[in-house]
């Protein structure tokens, strides 16, 4: 069980200057009491017994009754008959887990649902076995005009970036894209790079570099940042029903996968406009929280434009934007604050402090809630400078702030009481940290000792008092949150290496993982009033899991199997 400091004193992030000195997870949380059943009211439509129902401030529980989309009771499972009527659906959890719905808080799920299509390169160690696939792709699509694939690591390559020659040796008439698993990267073979009209010449565009040979000048065939967008028009552009009918794999997947809710990042008003056709015509199960993307240069028009998409519901939301700030670590554009280690720069900022500060004062003062793609620790800082700037400059915004900081890969130990001073939310992604050949080969060479020292500090951040939310970040890695919950609380591989973990002491207990893939992410979105925990009045979303995952091995957790998955009180799936 989870203990969570009560206190009488409200608790609110926003506004707050004092560092907040608190426990787990610093949120009021009311206790749960078990009612005695239905008390004669009418039954309920689904019963889940015989369960260890994971409780944030009390024991765990054995029963739940649904009614229509809501939790109405949770008790001992002595008092679940009086609940149960000729056409309740009982669900017999044998002694498994049974949480919240997984609330994926950064995910890109338009883009994992359409790579679902694509080659899937993030299981792919070496050139050979990239190489491979690309291979099998073309014997298997040979009329396609061009192959995509992305999820390639930079680790899989000597010195961390490939060629276009390594391409040209599999595909020579056509053009090939490989996005990056990060998407901050793209790989093209040299069909791709002349008929997109990259040349030696071709001058590197604002905030993006053209990789070239340093013998030759020729372009390598890797684009960096903003320059992926020079091979843009030779993606094959899916239609609008093609659109919609991957958002229906991806809902499926989800559902397999425990997850009820995500937050998709970086929307334009095309994707919304697919997302909302199947809410519209009922057929997109999922709850989902829309961050529209923003950029540098946001002036009154785009401002007028989102404030009309702004809208609001149980199933969909509209009150985010999102930023970046910098780039990432492995190609040396995250933002630091003194050079990389093997570099002699700081990286690619996306803008400088007094741009961002004027976009966050305006989106806070329009009351957005706002993420903002920041992963080495000057994007940080300038963020959570901008952040606290806004908070001086709009002391009667009415509406609760929830901004936060995605990724946070390196952040400097004097900035983290910040966090919760400010309420700024640390949304982290558990599988960007998993220390593969990624992360010793490339991530730590490159940002060197000490920061590779306190890496993903998600525990250090969540002992501070700061409200922590984990997502996957989806197609980045893969939109299984079993992995993610693994690493979490082993900062291990899969396979349990290395030994000693990789920066050990950010390990979390599996409950403070869960949390963070529940509730922390609900609040995230402002939603905790609603989802996020199982409690009477909260939405009927939950995961039945076949086993109580406090139990399995740690290194099994992964393979953990999911019984059922309870959407809107609805049973989406079974096992």
């Amino acid at each position: 069980m989870i203990s969570i400091l009560l206190t009488t004193r409200s608790f609110a992030f926003a506004r707050t200057r004092e560092v907040l000195h608190l426990a787990l997870f610093a949120m009021i949380f009311p206790l749960v009491e078990y009612g005695a059943g239905s008390q004669g009211g009418e039954p309920a439509d689904v019963v889940v017994r015989g369960a260890r129902v994971l409780q944030w401030s009390g024991p765990d529980a054995e029963s739940i009754a649904i009614q229509g989309d809501k939790i109405v009771w949770v008790g001992a499972d002595r008092e679940a008959d009086s609940w149960i009527g000729p056409r309740t659906l009982i669900l017999e959890a044998q002694g498994g887990l049974v949480t919240p719905g997984l609330n994926d808080a950064h995910v890109h799920f338009l883009s994992g649902s359409l790579g679902l299509q694509q080659i899937d390169l993030g299981d792919a160690p070496d050139l050979s076995t990239i190489l491979s696939k690309v291979k099998e792709d073309l014997s298997k699509n040979p009329s396609r005009a061009s192959i995509v694939g992305r999820g390639w690591l930079y680790g899989a390559f000597d010195g961390g970036l490939p060629t276009r020659e390594m391409l040209d040796s599999v595909v020579s008439d056509k053009p090939v894209l490989m996005r990056c698993y990060d998407g901050h990267t793209i790989w093209v073979n040299t069909v791709a790079l002349r008929l997109a009209g990259i040349t030696r010449d071709t001058p590197d565009p604002p905030r993006g570099q053209i990789v070239r040979d340093p013998a030759t000048g020729e372009p390598t065939g890797v684009l960096k940042e903003a320059a992926q967008r020079l091979v843009d028009g030779l993606f094959p552009v899916p239609t609008f029903e093609e659109k919609k009918e991957a958002l229906l794999q991806g809902v499926e997947l989800a559902h397999r996968l425990g997850v009820t809710s995500i937050q998709e990042c970086g929307a334009d008003d095309s994707e919304l406009a697919v997302f909302e056709a199947l809410i519209r015509e009922n057929r997109f199960p999922l709850r989902t929280h829309f961050a529209l993307a923003g950029h540098v240069g946001l002036d009154d028009s785009d401002f007028s434009r989102m404030r009309a998409t702004r809208r609001e519901s149980a199933n969909i939301g509209v009150r985010s934007v999102k930023l970046f700030i910098d780039g990432v670590i492995e190609s040396h554009t995250a933002f630091l604050l003194s050079p990389y280690a093997n570099q002699s720069t700081l990286g690619m900022p996306q803008c400088d402090s007094a741009e961002l500060q004027r976009m966050i004062d305006r989106l806070d003062r329009d009351d957005w809630n706002i993420m903002v793609h920041a992963i080495g620790e000057g994007g940080v800082r300038m963020t959570l400078d901008a952040f606290e700037h806004a908070l001086n400059s709009n002391p009667n915004r009415q509406v609760p702030r929830r901004h936060r900081l995605e990724h946070v890969e390196t952040i400097d130990p004097s900035d983290i009481p910040r966090l919760a001073q400010l309420g700024v939310i640390a949304s982290m992604q558990p599988r960007h940290a998993e220390p593969n050949s990624n992360i010793f080969d490339i991530w730590v060479p490159n940002i060197g000792s000490p920061r590779a020292d306190r890496a993903w500090p998600w525990k250090t951040i969540l002992d501070s008092g700061a409200p922590l939310a984990f997502g996957t970040d989806w197609p980045v890695v893969s939109l299984d949150p079993r992995p993610g919950l693994q690493v979490a609380v082993t900062r291990q591989m899969l396979d349990g290496k290395p030994e000693p973990p990789f920066v050990a002491s950010q390990k979390l207990r599996l409950e403070e993982a869960l949390y963070a893939y529940t509730y922390g992410a609900a609040y995230a979105e402002g939603q905790e009033a609603i989802k996020g925990s199982i409690q009477p009045g909260q939405l009927a979303d939950i995961v039945v899991w076949k086993d109580d995952l406090r139990r399995l091995p740690q290194a099994d957790l992964h393979r953990s199997k999911i019984a059922a998955t309870i959407f809107n009180g609805r049973v989406v799936y079974r096992d």
